[in-house]
């Protein structure tokens, strides 16, 4: 990423790195990049999962609140759905993985 800073795919990059970092359980450096990413792209909605998780997994419930609000107002009432939540993460993540975002997401108080 630093040899191509204006990549037109560095969005995915970032993302991917903050998945992996949530993945491994570095939850406050993936709460930076996903921060980073909602603020620089702000319509990656995989991101504002990752960033909703991550705030769950480290107990910051009510700031997850705030930004599941947000993420409403962007892209509608559909986003917390727990249907639209299994069929978008089943795309691009393993079992164990996808498992592992929805309970930071349970933990927030997102989803059931």
């Amino acid at each position: 990423m630093r040899l191509s800073p204006f990549d037109p795919d560095i969005s995915h990059w970032l993302h991917f790195m903050g998945r992996a970092l949530y993945g491994v359980g570095d939850y406050a450096q993936a709460i930076d990049v996903a921060r980073q990413i909602r603020r620089s792209y702000p319509n990656m909605r995989p991101a504002w999962r990752t960033l909703l998780a991550a705030l769950g997994q480290t107990g910051q419930v009510e700031e997850a609140q705030a930004v599941m609000q947000e993420a409403i107002g962007r892209f509608g009432s559909d986003f917390n759905q727990p249907a639209t939540l299994a069929a978008i993460s089943a795309k691009e993540l393993r079992q164990d993985d996808r498992e592992h975002l929805l309970a930071g997401l349970r933990k927030a108080g997102l989803i059931r």
